[in-house]
Order: C-alpha cells, then structure tokens, then sequence
C-alpha cells in the first residue's frame, strides 16, 4: 500500500507536465501586481463653472503615480488654477470683483469598463484650494470668501489611448464649504512607462501562454517511468533581437536626390544673388538721397545769406550768423535779441520782422523743410522768469513766420531758458551772446 502511494503523485504530476513536454512547448509566465511611482504627466485645459462667479478658463497639470492597492486603482496628483469675476446674482449682492481658486489635489481613479477602447474611470479625492477675492467696495465679503480651505471632489473621467499617449476629458465636482463648483477639462498627456494598465488588461497578462498547437502534435506515451528524484527545469534564455537588414537605395532614387540637391544648391545661390542686388539697390538710393539733401542744404544756406546780406549792412538789423551745425544737415540761423526784442519783453522790433519776413519767402520756396525755434537766455534773473520769457520770445518769432505765410504746422517753439549758453555768463559779452534767438531749419530728407 505504501508503494502504491509513492507512485501515484509522481505519476499526476508527470501527467500534469505532460501537455508542455514537446520540443516546442513553450511556456511564459507574466504576474505584475500593483506598481507605485512616477510613471507620466498630462496637461489639463478646460472650463471651471464656480458657484459664485462666470465661468472661467482652467488650466493645470497632474502627474500620474502609478497603481496603489491593485491594478483596478491608479492613483495621481497636480494643480489647476482659474481666475474669474465674481455674479452677483449667485451673491445676492450688487458688488464687482474678481475671484480665483489654486487648486492642489490627490486623486484615485478606478477604471469601471472599456468600450471600443474608450475607458470610464470614477474618481474621488481631496483637494487644497488657495481662494482669492478682490472686492474693492466689501471688504468684509472679500474676507470671507478667500483664503485656504479643503474639500473632497468627485469626477468622471473617459480616456483614449495612443501608445504611449493618452487623450481624455474629465467632469469634477468640488464641494469648497458653501460652493458647489463643476469643472470640465480636456487633458492630454503621455506614460513614458507604456500605457496606463486598465484592470483587465493587468488580470489577463498575469496568465500562462501555452503554444497548445505543439503541445497537441506530442503523442502522450502509454508507458511512464517515474522518477522520484528531483527535476532540473532548463530554462532557455530568450534569443537576442535580430538587427534590421540594411535597405539599399534604388539607383533612380539616389538620381532624384542628387537633382533635388542640386536645384537647392541653385536656389541658394539665386537667392543670395537677388540679397546682393537689393543690399545695393538700398546703398545706392540711400548714397543719393544724402547727395539730394546735401544739396538741397547748400542751396537753402546760399539763399538765405543772398536774403540777408542786404538788412545786414543796416545798423538796426539783427546780428545774425547763417551756417550748417557742426556735424549734422540743419542750418542755424542766429539772431541776437539786443536788437530783436526790447529788453525785458517779447515784442519783435521792426527791423526783426523785416528780417524774418525775407527768411519766410526763402522758406515758402522749400516747403518740405521743418523749423524748430529756440528762445535762450542768460543766467542772470529768476530761472522760471527766464524760461517763460525764452519761450514767449520763440512764439513770437513764430507768428512772424506764420503772418509771413509760413505754415504753422513746419514750426516748433522751445523756450529753453538758460540751460542752454554758449558763452560764459559771468561776463557781460558772454551774456549779451546767451541771449539769443536760434532757427534750426532742417531741409526735406535730411536726417
């Protein structure tokens, strides 16, 4: 009797490996459990529908932790924000503001069914969030609605996978205190790990995969010998991926690619030819625009001292000095106001009008030229005094201008004081040259 028994499990359990003894059975052994750790991230965009505000535009992200208790249950965490102005009809208050709520959360989802790769999962969580309030005319209301609080939430969320990549939508509720807040959001993201594990799919790799065909050809022997002794199982590695063979490039694509190089190199090369003409082009038409001005600013000079040499030699004419500024295209006219304007005043002396009036029919024959008309001062007096008188004394020179026919649109009047000298004012010539009256006359396309 005991002999018989010493033979009866060895034989089941030689029939039991029976089915997998053929040459080429196969057998593959997959159990994954439950898996804790970063494995993914997804952005979220959508709409938050707050109870005491419009409706706002959400934004965020989550990262995704893995599986927590079971493959059912996938855990994740993140931080979404909106910021909107407050209803005052949900407040039952006639105030204006704003309203904002940063959201940080922790979430477990668990996946309930997949149709046509489509999967539902049901969420339930707990969320910080950090409310903000401004409400410029209650500030007792705006206390009241903002600061820190908690708050469990519940979602819906439908998802589709690509790979490695998951698109999806999600539906929240969010009780915070009194508010009753749903949100929607569009999220889209990836598992750099592979796709998220859905419960099924977790049961069904953690299973034998059997090659039954094989298994069936085996012929079951009617004779078996038993042997008591311990079995050595050699397991046979998995054979090393093979290596993709190398493709040759047909002859006539290698022919297009040539030509397609070459036309691009053409291309370059025209391209850089029209560069070329256009950089040349742009030097030419500038080199004679500065020739054109420059002109234009020796003929406006030799037409102004032509106009003024006459009242020059009067002994009540304005002392006046017509030249080009240093270093630049603007003719300055100087007029000195010892004989322009009385002392004290901003009243122009006949000869200064008479003056100012053949510098107005040279100016009317160049009507692009722009005028700025400077009034300075000495230093000696009150500086504010100083400064209204210098610029009384520029706008009077301007009517001139204008009485003379002379747009008043070309002129600008700066009353500039004495911040301006050009000589020392602790003297009494320098002084006297401080005082003064300048037209900057800037000729058409000068710089």
């Amino acid at each position: 009797m005991m002999n018989v028994s010493r033979m009866v499990v060895p034989v089941f359990a030689a029939l039991a490996l029976l089915p997998r003894a053929g040459a080429a059975a196969e057998i593959e052994v997959v159990k994954e459990g439950p898996k804790v750790g970063l494995n993914g991230l997804s952005f979220e965009a959508g709409v938050a529908l707050p109870d005491k505000g419009d409706a706002a535009f959400l934004y965020g992200g989550r990262l995704y932790l893995g599986n927590l208790f079971t493959n059912w249950l996938h855990f994740s965490a993140g931080l979404t924000r909106w910021n909107t102005n407050l209803d005052p009809k949900e407040l039952a208050q006639d105030v204006a503001g704003e309203i904002s709520d940063t959201r940080v959360f922790g979430a477990l989802q668990a996946h309930l069914f997949t149709v046509k790769s489509v999967a539902t999962y049901a969420g339930a969580g707990l969320a910080f969030h950090r409310v903000g309030a401004s409400i410029a005319d209650d500030p007792d209301l705006e206390d009241a609605i903002k600061g820190t609080k908690v708050a469990p939430e519940f979602s819906l969320q439908l998802t589709l996978p690509a790979g490695a990549f998951e698109l999806g939508t999600e539906l929240r509720r969010e009780i915070v205190e009194d508010a009753d807040n749903w949100s929607i959001g569009f999220l889209a993201g990836i598992h750099w790990s592979g796709p998220r594990k859905r419960g099924y799919q977790a049961e069904q790799e953690a299973k034998l995969k059997v090659d039954a065909t094989s298994s069936a050809k085996t012929p079951v022997p009617t004779t078996i010998e038993v042997n008591t002794a311990p079995t050595e199982v050699a397991v046979t590695p998995p054979a090393p991926p093979t290596t993709a063979p190398k493709v040759e490039v047909p002859e006539p694509v290698r022919d297009d690619l040539r030509e397609v190089r070459e036309e691009n190199a053409q291309l370059k090369k025209r391209l850089e030819q029209i560069e070329e003409r256009e950089r040349d082009r742009a030097l030419n038409e500038e080199r004679a625009r500065r020739e054109a001005a420059e002109k234009e600013n020796a003929r406006l000079a030799a037409e102004l001292q032509a106009a003024l040499a006459s009242t020059q030699k009067k002994a009540d004419a304005p002392a006046t000095d017509v030249g080009l500024s240093s270093g630049s295209q603007t003719l300055l006219l100087t007029f000195s106001d010892s004989v322009m304007f009385s002392s004290g005043t901003a009243d122009l002396s006949a000869g200064a009008v008479t003056e100012l009036g053949r510098v107005a029919q040279v100016l009317r024959a160049h009507p692009g030229a722009t005028i700025v008309i400077e009034g300075h001062t000495d230093s000696a007096g009150n500086p504010v005094s100083n400064q209204e008188l210098s610029q009384r004394r520029a706008d009077s020179v301007k009517s001139a201008l204008v009485a003379a026919g002379i747009a008043g649109s070309r002129i600008e009047t700066i009353g500039a004081g004495s911040s301006r000298p050009i000589a020392d004012n602790t003297t009494a010539s320098g002084r006297a040259m401080n005082r003064r009256v300048e037209i900057q006359i800037r000729p058409a396309g000068a710089e």
